[in-house]
C-alpha cells in the first residue's frame, strides 16, 4: 500500500482501508495464514516485483493510484490502471515516469502466479470504459469519450494470460472513490466513518475456499442498495416534489456508480489455491495449471506438480469460455418481484415456496425478440409503480450485456492463439 507524500488518497486508504484489513485478517487468521503488510516507504516498485515473481502469495491486496492518461495517448492501451508505488515522491514531485508505477510489462516473463487472486484497489485498476461514468451535466448526459474504445487493463491480463498465471484480478472498472470505504456521518456534520464490512466479508470467503464469484456477492449487493437509494430519492424529486438536496443527491449518484464499477478478470468460478467448484465437485483430471494446495498443516501454500498447461491449451480454453459466454449474452431475462424479500431470493434459486407476487418478467433475444409479462394487481389493474423499477432494472442489465460484449471483444486479441 502506497503512502505518498502530499497526498490525501493514499493516506487515507492507508489509514482507512489497507491497515484496518490487515488487522483483521490477522486478528482471524494468524492460525491458518501468514499475513505480511508493506505500508509506505516499503511498498516500492521493486516489492511488488518480487510479490509478483517467482513465489507469488495466495491472496493480494493492493491500495494505490491507478495511472490514468487522456484518450489518444499511446500509453493508455499499455499503462492505464498500472499501479502507482511508492517511488513516487507525492503530487508536487513532477511527471509521472515508469519507474513509479509497476505494469502488465513488468511482470517477470517466468514469473509464477499460480494459485494467486489479486484484489486492487486503484482508478482503472480492471479496465477502463469509453465513457466516464462521472461527468453529467444538468438533466442530460455528457458523453464525455475517455479511451477510444472500452478495454481491459493490461496488467490484469498479463497476470492471467501466462502458463503459471493468475487464478482472478479483482479491479475496478473507471475511477475508484474513497466513498467505496468511507461514509460521511449524519449524527457529525463533516465527519467520516469506516465502513469495511463489504470488504471484510469478500476477504473472508476467499480465504475461506469460497468461489471469487460469491465472494463478490457483499459488493453486489452494496450496489443494488445504493441503486436503490438513488432511484428512491430521484422519484421523490420528480414524482413527488419533495425537497431534495443537491449535495446528497450527487454523491448518491457517484456512490452508486462507484459500487457498481467493481469487476473480477478471470474465472469467478476459481478459489484460492487453484480449485473451481466444478472441479471440487467431480473426479477428474487435474488442473491444467500450477496451483497452490492449502491442506498443509501449518496453512503456508504448497505448489502442486501438475505440469503447466501450454500457451496454446490456455488460450483455446479461454476462447472457449469466452464463446460461452457471448451465449448467455445473447438472451437476457430479467424478473422483478414485490414483497418479502426471501420469497423473491427462493424464487431466485428455484425453490418451489418462492413464488411472490405479482411480478415482472422480460426477456430480450439478441435478435429483438422480446417476451413481456407485466404487473397487475388484485383488481386487475396494471401496477405501474412496479413495472416503472422492472423497466429500470431491464435498462440496467441490458447496459451491462453491452459492456460485457465489450469486454469480450477487447479480451480477444489477448487470448487469440
Amino acid at each position: 500500500m502506497s503512502r505518498n507524500a502530499g497526498d490525501r488518497a493514499t493516506r487515507a486508504s492507508a489509514r482507512h482501508l489497507v491497515a484496518p484489513l490487515a488487522d483483521y485478517l490477522e486478528r482471524g487468521q494468524a492460525e491458518r495464514w501468514q499475513v505480511s503488510r508493506f505500508l509506505g516507504e516499503h511498498a516500492t516498485k521493486a516489492r511488488l516485483a518480487a510479490l509478483l515473481g517467482s513465489d507469488a502469495p495466495s491472496l493480494l491486496v493492493t491500495a494505490s493510484h491507478g495511472i490514468g492518461f487522456p484518450a489518444g495517448d499511446p500509453r493508455q492501451r499499455s499503462d492505464q490502471g498500472a499501479l502507482v508505488c511508492q517511488d513516487w515522491a507525492g503530487p508536487r514531485s513532477g511527471s509521472l515516469t515508469t519507474d513509479h508505477y509497476f505494469a502488465g510489462d513488468d511482470i517477470a516473463a517466468d514469473a509464477n502466479l499460480g494459485g494467486l487472486v489479486a484484489f486492487h484497489f486503484a482508478c482503472f485498476g480492471a479496465g477502463t470504459p469509453r465513457h466516464d461514468d462521472f461527468s453529467r451535466k444538468g438533466d442530460v448526459p455528457a458523453l464525455v469519450d475517455i479511451a477510444p474504445h472500452a478495454f481491459v487493463a493490461r496488467l490484469p491480463q498479463r497476470m492471467l494470460g501466462r502458463a503459471r498465471g493468475a487464478l482472478a484480478c479483482i479491479g475496478h472498472v473507471d475511477r475508484a472513490w474513497a466513498s467505496s470505504f468511507l461514509q460521511a456521518d449524519p449524527r457529525q456534520h463533516g465527519a467520516v466513518t469506516t465502513q469495511l464490512a463489504v470488504f471484510e466479508s469478500a476477504l473472508q470467503r476467499l480465504i475461506d475456499g469460497r468461489c471469487v464469484g460469491h465472494a463478490m456477492d457483499h459488493f453486489d449487493l452494496r450496489y443494488a442498495e445504493l441503486a436503490s437509494d438513488l432511484a428512491t430519492r430521484i422519484e421523490d424529486a420528480t414524482k413527488y416534489d419533495v425537497a431534495v438536496d443537491d449535495r446528497e443527491l450527487a454523491q448518491l449518484w457517484i456512490f452508486a456508480n462507484d459500487a457498481r464499477d467493481y469487476a473480477v478478470i478471470g474465472d469467478p468460478a476459481v478459489r484460492i489455491g487453484g480449485r473451481s467448484a466444478e472441479a471440487e465437485d467431480r473426479a477428474g483430471p487435474k488442473a491444467a495449471v500450477e496451483t497452490a494446495d492449502l491442506g498443509a498443516e501449518d496453512g503456508t501454500p504448497r505448489r502442486s506438480d501438475a505440469p503447466p498447461a501450454s500457451l496454446a491449451e490456455l488460450a483455446g480454453s479461454t476462447l472457449e469460455a469466452l464463446r460461452r459466454a457471448v451465449g448467455e449474452a445473447l438472451s437476457l431475462e430479467v424478473t422483478t418481484y414485490a414483497g418479502d424479500v426471501s420469497t423473491a431470493q427462493a424464487a431466485a434459486a428455484g425453490a418451489a415456496s418462492g413464488h411472490p407476487r405479482p411480478a415482472a418478467y422480460t426477456c430480450c433475444k439478441i435478435d429483438g425478440g422480446t417476451v413481456l409479462s407485466v404487473p397487475v394487481d388484485d383488481r386487475g389493474a396494471v401496477d405501474v409503480e412496479l413495472w416503472r423499477i422492472h423497466e429500470a432494472a431491464v435498462a440496467q442489465a441490458r447496459q451491462q450485456r453491452a459492456d460485457t460484449l465489450r469486454l469480450i471483444l477487447s479480451l480477444l486479441p489477448a487470448v487469440a492463439p
